[in-house]
């Protein structure tokens, strides 16, 4: 018999999720870097509006996809022209439901 000593399926998926992490530890008043959530359909929508708000917040930036681990699909975007291809980049990699292709 092997024990079983893994989060359970609940805790994995919250923690899997970037966006739902950073929540969840602003509710217990655990610091967290200034970030911005995108999603696909929004990135669609105002890419501009985005692109403005994230010149706000200077570069250096990392851009990762939300739904995947902590080292594929992040990006460390230096300029401007990173800025777009790794946003369109990651949503490639991120499974999230607020991504799948219908």
């Amino acid at each position: 018999k092997v024990n079983y000593t893994s989060s359970g399926v609940y805790t994995s998926s919250v923690f899997q999720n970037k966006y739902c992490t950073k929540l969840l530890l602003n509710d217990f008043e655990i610091n967290t870097i200034n970030s911005k959530y995108i999603n696909e359909g929004l990135w669609k929508e105002s890419k501009e509006k985005i692109l403005q708000e994230l010149d706000k917040m200077g570069l250096p930036l990392m851009v990762k996809a939300n739904n995947l681990g902590s080292s594929i699909g992040v990006f460390k975007v230096k300029t401007k022209e990173e800025l777009y291809w790794a946003i369109n980049t990651a949503f490639k990699y991120d499974k999230g439901e607020h991504n799948a292709k219908k």
